[in-house]
Parts: C-alpha cells; structure tokens; sequence
C-alpha cells in the first residue's frame, strides 16, 4: 500500500542529482496545468507532505476527497452517476489558497505522492513505468511486483504495489545500501538519501512527534521507512545495513482512524518480521522491530 510511496525518494533523488528537479522551484514551473492546490507550492513541501490544500484524507469521513482519488486511480468503482477521472485530471482539480501549513504536523495527503511522479516523469521525460521496473530490476525480487494503474496506464505511486513480505525486504536493502542494488545496480542517491535523515519535514502528531515526514518516507533521523494501511510497515538503517517489515491486519474499527498513530508493537494480527542477508534464520514478532533496526550486519535476520 503506501509503502509504495518510497519509491518516489529513489526517482526524485535521482532527478535532483541528474539536475531535472529542483526542490526549490514551484510545482507549476514542472506542471503549467496543475490547479491550485499544488500550483504554488514547492516540490519538497509536496514531498514532505507539507501543503494545506482542499484535499483531504480522513477515512473517518464517508466523503472524504480520499475516496473521489480512489475512483481516479482505478481503486474504486464509481458512483452511479459520478464522473471517472484519471489520476492526473483529478490531480488538476485540487484546489487550494494559502498553501502553508501552518499546524507544525504533518498533512498527510497521498494526492501529494502522484503530484511528484507526474513531475518526474515530466522532467524526466521517461514513463513512470521504466522507472519502477529499473527499482524492482535492482531490488532483485523473487517473486511478482504487481501495481494498480487508472485507466490512462498511470501506475499507482501512492499506494499501488503489491509485493510479499520477504520482496518487500529486498526492497528496503535499496535504502539501505543508500539506493544501490543487486549488481551494483544506482536507483536511488546516497546523497539524496542522506539528506532524507538528516533535514526532514515536519513532525507526526504527538505521541509520534520524535517521526518525521521526509521526502515521501517517516524518519527519526537514523532509520526511514513507511507504513501502510492495515498496519504494513518497512524500516531500513543505512548506518547498519539493516531491513525490517512486517505486514498486519486491521482487526477492529477503531484501527481504521488511528492506523498512523500507534507504535509498532501495538499492531493487530502480526504476520511476520523479516530482513537481512545472513542464513540464520527466526521469526519474530513486531516487538522486536525496532531493536533489529541496531543490529550489525553480520547479525541481520532473513524469512
């Protein structure tokens, strides 16, 4: 789900270090369409998850602008009688005045996640498709990596892909290893990365206000990584080499409003803990995610 989103800090690094993206410059200079929603905001504080717009993302609301996106994307069918965009036309639609956030939180907006992709592939000039099959070659996956698309081809980035778990730590070694993969493989920037650790965007609501959101991933300035709904999540250590993830389950309602507020060892339905390279192999639960994030790397767990 939106660990999907991370893919973003390997493309959008890559085009800051190639020159093509300027995290300064404004969205409307990279996308002239865009509405105003987005149209004067900057590239990083779309990244950072750090606009405030007339896009929202409560799904405690049945009628939350969330769910219309949901439509756009493909990921929902249409109201009878409802209009079905595509992504980017419903991208074009958001609408906004004084875009500073003023809350000093995050606002978490998964519109923000497809604005990026469209800049990149726009400043690119290569579909977003080449640039996931470059990460997925890279990350060296065992098994399939399916992702939704709208009805233009547009995949998914806020959200989209569907990988196993033990995938999905392969994965993480990209940032772990500071966006190199199998083969020596650069999909992301070391460079990039690094300054995603280290001058992050605004923090999470408390009791998460040691969390930043940075560059489409949370970070507390050593580890970055995401969650996604339901209770996934994917933690990677540069400094140690290290990956956890673990998948979940929403079990109870209440579950459904404070998925994003809750530490990892109070998650529902633990699935399994994964990571690393080393032949040892043991199960874990999520209690243990974060003391693995520690670990050296000759001591790293794998599924």
């Amino acid at each position: 789900m939106s660990i999907t989103k991370t893919t973003i800090n390997l493309m959008l690094g890559r085009c800051v270090a190639d020159g093509l993206v300027d995290l300064d410059r404004k969205v409307r200079d990279y996308l002239p369409e865009i509405g105003t929603g987005y149209a004067e905001a900057t590239v990083k504080a779309v990244a950072d998850m750090n606009v405030a717009n007339d896009f929202s993302e409560d799904y405690s609301d049945p009628y939350t602008s969330a769910f219309d996106m949901d439509v756009a994307t493909g990921n929902r069918l249409p109201l009878e009688g409802q209009k079905e965009e595509t992504t980017r036309s419903f991208l074009c639609g958001i609408t906004g005045d004084d875009l500073t956030n003023r809350t000093g939180e995050v606002l978490y907006k998964s519109a923000n996640s497809e604005v990026i992709g469209w800049i990149i592939e726009r400043a690119s000039g290569r579909v977003l498709r080449d640039w996931l099959i470059e990460i997925v070659e890279a990350a060296g996956l065992e098994g399939c990596y399916h992702i939704s698309c709208d009805r233009e081809g547009v995949p998914g980035l806020n959200g989209g892909a569907c990988l196993t778990a033990r995938d999905l730590a392969r994965y993480g070694l990209l940032f772990a290893r500071k966006g190199e993969g199998v083969d020596g493989r650069c999909v992301g920037d070391a460079a990039f990365i690094e300054e995603t650790r280290r001058n992050p965007g605004p923090t999470l609501a408390k009791p998460l206000d040691w969390t930043s959101y940075s560059r489409q991933t949370y970070t507390n300035g050593t580890w970055l990584g995401h969650g996604g709904y339901g209770g996934q999540f994917m933690l990677a250590n540069p400094d140690t080499g290290t990956v956890v993830v673990y998948f979940s389950v929403l079990e109870k309602q209440e579950r459904l409003r404070h998925r994003l507020q809750r530490a990892p060892d109070e998650n529902d339905g633990r699935t399994c803990c994964v990571i690393g390279e080393w032949p040892r192999r043991r199960r874990v639960d999520s209690a243990d995610l974060l003391k693995a994030l520690a670990v050296p790397s000759r001591d790293r767990w794998t599924l």
